[in-house]
């Protein structure tokens, strides 16, 4: 049996309330009915997945109808986008990818996300999201696992979404909010429930995250802790500790750790009222806490019986943790100093009951026209202030709102408030308190909404990032985090687009940077990127940004939206008359592409050649599917503008049937006709598994003069020598048997894609491609913030490694991308570090960071990471505080 769980994503609009965000990131089964609890997560079983990869595929059942110049294919690629976020999550196990088209419904026995589009939501509903899980967990399970993952979506895009949206609607398909709703629902198919951080897990009515930062710390804390990687969250701070009311734990209480400029984390307490945050960055927290409103939507824990819901305890006046009874007066916050590795524990709070819960769904909006007169936009979510610009004034002889509020509770009647006080947690000098709050009728909405204008006056210029806003009452608080991003700059505004020769388009505004992307629909620009400054405009606000459209279809008419890094977009100023680009291609033709399988039989590994006339392969914007998690694309290269390689994977349990294949390519979708077949396991056919791998257990990627381990089924004949060639050319074979290939790959061999082909003495198995890469980098040392050579060190201490082995050009490209690199201590990840190049005039790296104090003791493995491919270890001695 199957229960069948559902969590839509609600929207109201600007007049009316939302179903809210909740702050359980888990769908949790109690184990035990007393103090202390243990638990167990739902979750996919990683296991039972290629490469650690849970694949979501999109219905060939198109949506049924669009705004203009919106199509199929772009809410194709916006998928692909939305995989994308929760993939790059470094500290999980789970990896997210896009496996393309599938029949709605298709049967299969590996576990996959499924996204259809549907005509019957509920009004408001921008979509829903359902996992199947067992109804009966076994004894000693260690999780609950999920079979299958469906997203819902509405068919009609351009169906009023009532929205929480700025723009009322859920399309179209390449608008930001259609991201954000897909990057939500996508969290939910992975296993976590609502928020209260403003995070992408929270619902649309707190919602702060955007294009450039789809995800926040809360996000990526929850699905690390479901999915653990890189010992995960060792290298991370915790706060712990107990809320009661009367002497009695409080359950489900939502506690929330947050940096007055910086992450909002949370965790809900367990029937005892315990909890646990784990996963904070290092940095100086408030901590407070706040019960669930009456609209929360999540599932409740199970009791150990499966089936029982666990209850919230009731109502309760919110406050702050000031190492006593709670405080509500920003001086008298106690704040939790984080450092990597450490727990801060007994962070307890002792809390009044109450009768109902005041305010909730409280969104903070922002209005561009007050800053910028003549921006199309209306309210945005969340506000924007930019530190850089004058407030001018605003028709009631105020300076104008930095901020504007709605929400449940936070006014009473059409003209007065029941706000005694607003402060900004993330003033230059600490805590800002409001000048002036005032409330009044929106004229503009068709209903009668009343808003909340928060005046602010900063003593000087505000830190970048994010602000959380307090709200107080006569007679409990309220927290919105994340309710500002401060900015240092304007929105980009776009004037020209302009088609170039060479097939690239430049684009002109003010407002761009060279670290600007330009969206064409859903799908960025690719590179090179080049900026320049308009020389004829004095303030160095204005010039053009240059890029190569993703590939499309002739005619094709792009929306052009300029995303930059700090949230702003060009729909900000100018969302009724956005830029266009229309694709001209000499050459007309429909997509279509050969894909050189369509059938294999069960349990294999094969590579598959994928050939085109009229399409254009792009690196990182291709795809090739199959219909099916059964059959799993493990990799792909794309070798050309017309050629690609992938490396495909049938389960041994695969179902024997008929699915669909799909090559896409940005803006080209092609579905062969002929569809793919998998057929019977032959039982004789020697079977490659993949990943082959480095033999020594440190290392991860394959490189000239190291030895592969290639492992399977049936790699040795009763009779004959087994044979492995790369690239037409022979190898060595150091060890054979049924199971396991050891076989060297030369010295002299230049990194590339080769060509394996096996043959175990008797049969020739499906041939695979292997990508032999540059040596990985190497730690040549490790010193002290002294400069002197380390055997051992102390938790907390700054040291600095050296990497050497990278040639001068990838120093250069990992400079400009960080994100490439990697440091590890003892297998834990380290969040922060930073690089630079050695002082010394060398083309080594100085990697600079602290140690950790989650990991001691000797011969302490210290390890980089160069796009994933790990060095060598270098070994020193970590000493117990």
């Amino acid at each position: 049996m199957t229960r069948l769980k559902t969590l839509p994503l609600l929207a109201g609009i600007l007049a009316a309330a939302v179903t809210p965000s909740a702050a359980y990131y888990h769908y949790v089964h109690y184990l035990n009915s007393s103090s202390p609890y243990s638990f167990i997560f739902e979750k996919f079983d990683v296991t039972a997945l290629p490469d650690n990869t849970v694949t979501f595929f999109v219905s060939t059942a198109a949506p049924t109808s669009y705004t203009p110049n919106d199509s199929f294919p772009s809410v194709v690629e916006q998928i692909r986008n939305a995989t994308q976020a929760w993939n790059a999550v470094a500290s999980s196990s789970l990896r997210v990818a896009f496996g393309g088209l599938q029949v709605a419904n298709t049967n299969q026995s590996t576990p996959a996300g499924e996204i259809a589009f549907v005509d019957n939501l509920p009004p408001g509903v921008l979509a829903l999201t359902s996992h199947t899980v067992p109804m009966n967990v076994p004894a000693g399970a260690t999780f609950v696992p999920i079979q299958v993952s469906n997203i819902y979506l509405n068919g009609n895009l351009t169906q009023p979404a009532g929205a929480a949206s700025a723009d009322g609607y859920t399309g179209p398909s390449y608008s930001e909010l259609f991201f954000t709703v897909l990057v939500h629902e996508i969290g939910h198919a992975l296993g976590l429930q609502h928020t209260f951080t403003s995070a992408t897990m929270s619902t649309a009515v707190s919602r702060a995250t955007n294009r450039a930062w789809p995800l926040f710390a809360d996000d990526i804390a929850g699905i690390s802790l479901l999915y653990p990687a890189g010992g995960f969250p060792a290298g991370y701070g915790s706060i712990s500790g107990q809320v009661t009311s009367n002497g009695q734990g409080v359950h489900l209480a939502s506690v929330v750790a947050i940096l007055p400029n910086g992450a909002a984390v949370s965790n809900l307490t367990n029937p005892d009222g315990t909890y646990e945050i784990d996963g904070l960055p290092p940095g100086n927290y408030f901590l407070y806490v706040h019960p669930l409103p009456p609209t929360a939507n999540i599932t409740l824990p199970l009791a150990p019986d499966g089936i029982t819901q666990v209850a919230a305890s009731g109502p309760f006046v919110s406050t702050f943790y000031n190492g006593g009874s709670g405080t509500w007066d920003p001086s008298q916050f106690v704040p939790i100093p984080i450092a990597p590795g450490a727990s801060a524990v007994n962070k307890n709070f002792s809390v009044q009951p109450r009768s109902a819960v005041e305010v909730y769904d409280v969104t903070s909006y922002w209005y561009p026209a007050y800053d910028y007169p003549g921006a199309q936009a209306g309210y945005l979510q969340p506000a924007y202030l930019n530190a850089n610009n004058p407030n001018p004034t605003a028709p009631n002889g105020n300076a104008a709102p930095q901020l504007v509020a709605q929400g449940t509770g936070i006014a009473s009647g059409t003209s007065s408030t029941n706000v005694q006080s607003v402060v900004a947690l993330g003033g230059p000098a600490g805590p800002v308190p409001d000048y002036l709050v005032e409330a009044y009728q929106d004229a503009s909405a068709t209903v009668d909404v009343t808003l909340l204008a928060m005046f602010f006056s900063y003593p000087s210029e505000p830190a970048l990032g994010p602000e959380h806003l307090l709200f107080t009452l006569p007679d409990d608080i309220f927290v919105l985090p994340q309710a500002i991003q401060v900015v240092e700059n304007a929105p980009p505004t776009l004037t020209a687009v302009t088609a170039n020769a060479d097939g690239s388009v430049t684009v002109s505004g003010t407002g761009l940077s060279a670290s600007s992307q330009v969206f064409f629909d859903s799908l960025p620009g690719q590179a090179p990127v080049t900026y320049a400054v308009d020389p004829s405009d004095a303030t160095g606000q204005s010039g053009t940004v240059s890029v190569t459209p993703p590939p499309g279809a002739s005619g094709q008419t792009a929306t052009i939206t300029v995303y930059n890094p700090d949230g702003q977009n060009s729909t900000f100023l100018q969302s009724q008359t956005p830029a266009v680009f229309t694709y001209s291609y000499a050459q007309s033709d429909p997509p279509a592409a050969s894909v050189s399988m369509n059938q294999l039989p069960q349990g294999v590994s094969a590579r598959v050649e994928i050939d085109t006339s009229s399409m254009q392969f792009v690196p990182g914007l291709t795809t090739v599917g199959f219909g099916s998690g059964d059959v799993a694309v493990r990799r792909l290269w794309v070798i050309g503008a017309n050629q690609a390689i992938a490396n495909v994977t049938v389960s041994p349990s695969a179902l024997q049937q008929e699915t669909v294949e799909s090559v896409i390519s940005g803006f080209q979708v092609y579905q062969p006709p002929q569809g793919f077949q998998v057929t019977a396991a032959n039982p004789n056919l020697p079977v490659i598994a993949l990943p082959i791998l480095n033999q020594s257990p440190v290392q991860n990627s394959l490189y000239p003069g190291t030895i592969a381990s290639m492992y399977g089924q049936n790699l040795q004949a009763a009779t004959g020598t087994p044979t492995v060639y790369l690239a037409g050319a022979a190898v060595p074979i150091l060890y054979a048997g049924p199971a396991q290939i050891d076989f060297v790959i030369p010295g002299s061999m230049s990194p590339g894609l080769m060509k394996l082909d096996f043959n175990n003495g008797e049969t020739q198995a499906y041939a695979i491609e292997l990508q032999i890469d540059p040596p990985p980098p190497n730690i040549a040392s490790v010193v002290s913030a002294a400069g002197v050579a380390l055997d051992s060190a102390a938790p907390g201490e700054t040291v600095t490694m050296i990497v050497t082995g990278l040639p001068n050009a990838v120093v250069t490209a990992v400079l400009a991308a960080p994100s490439r690199m990697g440091v590890a201590e003892g297998g834990v990840s380290i969040p922060g570090f930073t690089m630079q190049q050695a002082q010394d005039g060398s083309n080594n790296l100085a990697i600079e960071f602290v140690l950790t104090a989650s990991v001691t003791g000797q011969d302490v493995p210290l390890t980089v990471s160069l796009d994933g491919d790990l060095s060598m270890p270098y070994f020193i001695t970590i000493e117990a505080n």
